[in-house]
């Protein structure tokens, strides 16, 4: 081992780091894999290792990390140590950009049993801002609360931190969800709470970020200006060391939108000297940076420059493009491989899965089935059609011949559709003498399917006389008849089959009667 765990936790703690300590933090990761004596200590490891990638900002590492991760949590399932794990893997997917994965991490780090602090802040905050850019203003308020209520204690002053980091944050989540009068609301709450309490030693370190959570709702209001303005001389002053504060919300995000205000107020050489201050320091500035180099080169061509320094960047765009391709490329082939695993596990449980969803008797599907997957069908044959069959002789059969007659007669008439039956139509026992098939067929190709089975069912008849005489009522409806929903289309063709039920006993007085299996009654309009 390179670093020991109390080491590591050292280096991460003065968030200091270089290319050859994270290199040999992965190879002492890799190391503790193959001897594993204590899984709290390989995934705090893990988590540690994580967060010296990113504070490098060394993107190379991100997908290997990734790969090292859910190997972790494959190995330490339903430990409580996975807490670290959970989150290491959040915030690399949230670096990488697949938010699919990074929800995924991040509800598991709250679902955890182990519960630390920081991280579910720093998760929740996460989530509050994915729902934010999906729309989900209401959850994203939610999750924001939620994060604050996480340090929420009986002292004033530590009220007064969670109301300015809550209105803070809920000012952020309006304003990038266009709900600009909100955001002013809670902007206005902000400068209110700060002019109320100057000098609090407790929430005084929140100042910088607030005020620039201020001046960014004021630059989408009537503030616009005088917003601007501020901007350039705060950015001013740190470029040439009047400040040497670190400048708040340093994710790109908020300086692309100042960049843009600039871009549009015809201001484009403090665009660009503010833009490449921000180029030359990446590891004070979050976030994909393609925004910023086309910011650039839209500001370059408002002043129709095409020089060697706008090549440069043209070429710095697309590598930056073409980097985040090939990151996302990586990781999408380790989700792939997991994915493989994933169905391996499935295959085990195929036997279980086939038990669930078979009929004991007939052994085709049964209505637990249907109701799993007949939505998902109809939504994948938008064309087709669903075909409700009711049995007409099975009471008699069970009360003349025995119940055992009874099970044979359904099991006759699962043979004679099994038969028939395209690969493409699934089979469902409904209820005891009630029948659904789910075809890709229009209502004209199922009307004729119908009538393979009856000749089946006449067949099996004939030589087996009364005990088994397989005669039935259907009713057929198109699944867009049911408005996408699978339980509108099944009442549909039940209706229908009792409509055809109705004509079947009309039919039994008269002498000419046929056994109804052997006519097709004509389609229901």
């Amino acid at each position: 081992m390179n670093y020991s765990l109390e080491e590591l936790h050292a280096i991460f703690k003065k968030r200091i780091c270089t290319l050859e300590i994270l290199n040999a933090a992965v190879c002492d990761i890799r190391e503790a894999m193959e001897d594993i004596q204590t899984p709290t200590e390989l995934s705090t490891r893990f988590y540690l290792t994580a967060n010296l990638a990113l504070i490098i900002t060394n993107r190379d590492y991100f997908s290997e990390l990734v790969d090292i991760g859910n190997r972790i949590v494959q190995m330490n399932v339903s430990d409580k140590s996975n807490m670290e794990a959970y989150y290491g893997l959040h915030i690399l997917y949230t670096c990488i950009g697949f938010t699919p994965k990074v929800v995924e991490y991040g509800l598991k780090v709250i679902d955890s049993p182990e519960k630390n602090k920081d991280l579910l802040l720093s998760v929740y905050t996460s989530l509050a801002i994915i729902c934010k850019e999906t729309g989900l203003t209401d959850k994203a308020i939610e999750y924001t609360e939620m994060g604050c209520k996480m340090g929420a204690g009986a002292e004033e002053q530590y009220s007064l931190k969670v109301r300015l980091v809550s209105a803070n944050n809920i000012a952020m989540i309006y304003l990038d969800s266009g709900r600009i009068e909100e955001a002013v609301e809670s902007r206005n709450e902000l400068v209110k709470l700060m002019e109320e309490h100057p000098d609090n030693p407790e929430v005084a370190p929140l100042y910088p970020m607030i005020w620039f959570s201020v001046l960014l709702v004021d630059a989408h209001g009537t503030n616009k200006d005088s917003a601007i303005e501020q901007y350039v001389r705060i950015m001013d002053n740190l470029m040439t060391g009047i400040k040497k504060q670190t400048i708040a919300r340093q994710t790109l995000q908020p300086h692309i939108t100042f960049l843009n205000r600039l871009l549009d107020a015809g201001r484009v050489d403090d665009m660009l000297r503010i833009a490449e201050y921000i180029r030359e320091n990446p590891s004070s500035f979050f976030g994909n940076r393609t925004m910023l180099y086309k910011a650039m080169i839209d500001a370059y061509n408002k002043k129709n420059i095409t020089d060697e320094a706008y090549h440069k960047l043209l070429m710095s765009y697309i590598e930056e493009l073409e980097h985040y391709r090939e990151e996302q490329e990586a990781v999408i082939s380790l989700l792939i491989v997991e994915q493989y695993r994933i169905r391996e596990v499935d295959n085990r449980y195929d036997v279980i899965r086939k038990k669930f969803e078979d009929d004991s008797l007939t052994h085709c599907l049964n209505r637990q089935s249907f109701h799993l997957n007949g939505q998902e069908y109809a939504d994948q044959n938008t064309a087709g059609s669903l075909i409700f069959i009711d049995l007409d002789n099975l009471k008699k059969t069970n009360d003349r011949f025995g119940h055992n007659a009874g099970d044979r007669l359904l099991i006759e008439f699962v043979r004679c559709v099994n038969r028939v039956k395209p690969d493409a139509v699934l089979f469902y026992r409904y209820a005891g003498d009630e029948f659904i098939l789910l075809t890709p067929l229009g209502i004209d190709e199922a009307e004729a399917f119908v009538a393979h089975i009856t000749e089946e069912c006449n067949k099996v008849s004939g030589r087996a006389g009364e005990e088994l005489r397989l005669e039935f009522s259907y009713g057929i409806a198109a699944f867009r008849e049911g408005q996408k929903a699978i339980g509108d289309v099944v009442d549909l063709a039940d209706k229908r089959m009792y409509e055809c039920k109705k004509r079947h006993h009309m039919m039994k007085g008269c002498p000419e009667f046929l056994h109804f299996a052997q006519i097709a009654p004509e389609r229901m309009a």
